[in-house]
C-alpha cells in the first residue's frame, strides 16, 4: 500500500515538474489527490475484532474453546495457524491443540480441559495472515481464568473452652 502512495506521489510531482503553466499542474495534481487518495484509504488493515472468551473473564468453562474473529479472512496455511499460541500459567508453557479457521474466525481446542483457577495467556502473532496476504497489523494479548468449580472443604468451628484463659498480648 505504502508503494502505490510513493507512485502517485512521484507521478504528482512529474506532472508538476512537466506542466509549463502552474494552474495545470495545480489542477492535474488535486485532480489525481481527490481521486486516488480515497481509494487508498478503504484498504483496511488485518486486525483483531473481537475474541472469546473476553478479556480477562474469570470462571470460563474448562472445556471452552479459544476464539478470534479477524476484520479479514483468515489464512489456512501452517505457518498462520502458529500464529495463534494458547499458555498455561499452572503449567508452565505452551498448550497443544488444534487450529482451525472458518473465514475471518479462527479457534484453537485445547487438547485437555484447563484445570480449574488455571490462567490462560492468548498470543497473536504477525505470522497469522489473512488470505489476501497482509500479516496482522499489530501482535495482540490477552488473558483469562478457567472457572474453580468443585471442589469440597469443611468448616469445623473450635469449642470456646479451647480459647478461655488465652491472654491476647
Amino acid at each position: 500500500m505504502a508503494s502505490i502512495f510513493v507512485a502517485y506521489s512521484f507521478l504528482l510531482l512529474v506532472i508538476l515538474k512537466i506542466s509549463t503553466p502552474y494552474t495545470l499542474a495545480r489542477t492535474t495534481a488535486l485532480y489525481l489527490v481527490s481521486c486516488l487518495l480515497p481509494n487508498l484509504a478503504l484498504a483496511q488493515a488485518f486486525t483483531v475484532s473481537a475474541v472469546t472468551p473476553t478479556h480477562n473473564t474469570l470462571a470460563v468453562p474448562r472445556a471452552a474453546s479459544v476464539g478470534v474473529t479477524f476484520s479479514q479472512a483468515v489464512g489456512n496455511s501452517a505457518s498462520s495457524l502458529a500464529g495463534l499460541q494458547v499458555f498455561s500459567a499452572q503449567r508452565g508453557g505452551k498448550l497443544a491443540g488444534t487450529s482451525t479457521v472458518a473465514g475471518s474466525t479462527l479457534t484453537f481446542d485445547p487438547l485437555r480441559a484447563f484445570k480449574p483457577g488455571e490462567q490462560i495467556s492468548v498470543t497473536l502473532t504477525s505470522a497469522l495472515k489473512s488470505t489476501a496476504g497482509a500479516a496482522l497489523a499489530k501482535p495482540y494479548v490477552y488473558q483469562f481464568t478457567a472457572a474453580a468449580t468443585g471442589g469440597t472443604g469443611s468448616y469445623t468451628r473450635a469449642p470456646i473452652s479451647r480459647w478461655v484463659g488465652l491472654s491476647l498480648v
